[in-house]
């Protein structure tokens, strides 16, 4: 990826909008994808598990293994490329590493999820969801 990755990113989130980033997971996926112009990629933290291991998104997956796979990628795409980190992969000296090596990787951007609000969020919600809950974002105490 072109040094100017994160730069490209920035000045997209900046300028608003909703951006088109499809999920790319492998080499292959990540060729198709760079030249149709998208505004960005997403490296899915579950398309790798699922690509690389033949496993879920169930904690299978490590940081260093979202590392090889971003470095990879990131050695050919010219379009920028926000990465999965799951929660940083342990805690707040892991989730720190985690953001350095996806950084040095060349990740354009990295997303983190805050299991603890979402399960809790989960946990207070009827399932099968009703209908109208589908569509609504969740607030943090489940409605």
């Amino acid at each position: 990826m072109n040094k100017s990755a994160r730069q490209i990113l920035k000045q997209k989130l900046v300028a608003g909008g909703c951006l088109a980033a499809p999920g790319v997971y492998d080499g292959l996926s990540a060729r198709i994808a760079d030249p149709m112009n998208f505004d960005v990629l997403y490296l899915s933290g579950y398309g790798v598990s699922a690509s690389l291991l033949a496993k879920p998104d169930a904690g299978f997956l490590t940081a260093e293994n979202m590392v090889m796979r971003l470095t990879s990628l990131c050695e050919f795409l010219q379009t920028p490329l926000i990465a999965d980190a799951d929660t940083g992969f342990g805690g707040i000296a892991e989730t720190q590493a985690t953001v350095r090596a996806y950084e040095k990787a060349g990740a354009a951007g990295i997303q983190l999820a805050n299991w603890g609000l979402i399960w809790s969020s989960i946990r207070s919600l009827p399932w099968p969801p009703p209908a109208p809950l589908c569509s609504k974002p969740i607030n943090k105490s489940g409605r």
